[in-house]
Formats: C-alpha cells, sequence, structure tokens
C-alpha cells in the first residue's frame, strides 16, 4: 500500500503481535480496589489529630506517589510541615496495618485475568510503593493462587 510515496505493509490486528514473556502490575487500583481501606485509615489518622476527613474521591486524587505524598496532600495546607507529616505517617501506617482487609477485594475479573495468564505460562510481577512486607500481605490474603515473580 503507498501513502503520500511511502510504502506501509498490511496491518496485523495487534492481538495477534502481542505475545508478552512477563507482565508488571500494579496492586493498588490495578489489581486490588484499597481505596476505602486507604481512606478509612486516613481519616482516622486525620481525625486523632485534629483534622477534617477526606472523601473517598479526594482520596483517590491523592494516592499513587506513596504514602508520604499521600499524607501531605490530606493535611490541610497549614499543616503541611515536616514534623505533621512524618506524625501522621506514622499513625495513618498503624491504622491501615490495623484495618486493611476490611473493604479491599480484587477488581472484578482480575482472578479470571491471572488465572488465564497464567495458564498461558505468562510471569507475573507486582511494582508497587508500598512496603514489600504489605505487599506480600496483601497478594498472600487477595490472590493466593498467583504466582508472583
Amino acid at each position: 500500500m503507498m501513502t503520500q510515496g511511502v510504502q506501509h505493509k498490511a496491518r496485523t490486528p495487534l492481538n495477534a503481535l502481542v505475545h508478552p514473556e512477563a507482565i508488571v502490575f500494579d496492586l493498588d487500583g490495578t489489581l486490588l480496589d484499597t481505596i476505602e481501606d486507604l481512606t478509612d485509615a486516613m481519616n482516622a489518622a486525620l481525625t486523632n489529630r485534629g483534622y477534617p476527613r477526606r472523601s473517598v474521591e479526594e482520596c483517590k486524587h491523592l494516592v499513587g506517589d506513596g504514602t508520604d505524598v499521600f499524607v501531605r496532600g490530606a493535611l490541610p495546607p497549614e499543616a503541611r510541615i515536616p514534623e505533621t507529616v512524618a506524625d501522621l505517617v506514622i499513625a495513618y501506617r498503624a491504622k491501615y496495618a490495623e484495618i486493611r482487609p476490611r473493604k479491599t477485594k480484587p477488581y472484578p475479573g482480575i482472578i479470571e485475568l491471572l488465572d488465564g495468564l497464567t495458564a498461558r505460562n505468562i510471569s507475573m510481577a507486582i511494582l508497587s510503593n508500598k512496603r514489600d512486607a504489605v505487599v506480600k500481605q496483601e497478594v498472600s490474603h487477595f490472590l493466593p493462587m498467583t504466582s508472583f515473580a
């Protein structure tokens, strides 16, 4: 096929070209729906220190870049000083460890997706900004039949 003097080969459907050997997933917001537990832990830490609560929608926009960024964003602007952030990070992590897996669950279709990838012998791994011990706990609890590298 010729287009403006450039020769193009006939295109093959994308699904025929994609045969990955491995896939790397994020955990929160990709494999597991954790936002309600993250929000509950943040709100417990905030209200225990007299700060206002955050909605699930607000927290959705604050997560993704690590705990320090989440905590800093959840605090009112005037409270975003290093000492306050550090204190709230400790409180948040303690509360999250206490309450997690109350509302956390795999997203619909994730178990079937992972099973299908396993059946195709596609290696899988998780890359998360969560602490490794927390990732391992959540994977063993929510995705126990899946092997990750």
